[in-house]
């Protein structure tokens, strides 16, 4: 991931790269009251999210059937469901981490 950062007037820019082990630290770092209510709050999140990509997607292939055209929300549904895979990825992390501390 590249990041802008203001250097003596200029813009600069810096490759930045996401650090797994620091989440990892985090979640250590974390009571496993505080880690039963995260992993809670992502599997809501991650339901809502299927839910709301299912329904349009769903409406959209109607759509596009109906009007015998195209219609570009399909693709923004799939495009938006590759967020699901580092949602569950998350998920997984937090489990771990309980079942390390039991």
């Amino acid at each position: 991931m590249a990041a802008l950062r203001p250097t003596n007037g200029r813009l600069e820019i810096r490759q930045t790269t996401q650090n797994t082990d620091m989440a990892q630290e985090s979640l250590k770092d974390l009571s496993t009251e505080k880690l039963i209510e995260k992993e809670k709050k992502l599997k809501m999140a991650a339901g809502m999210l299927i839910g709301m990509l299912l329904v349009l997607f769903v409406l959209s292939v109607y759509l596009s059937i109906r009007q015998h055209k195209f219609n570009p929300l399909v693709a923004v549904a799939v495009a938006l469901s590759a967020t699901l895979p580092s949602t569950f990825s998350g998920i997984k992390q937090i489990r771990q981490e309980i079942d390390s501390r039991s």
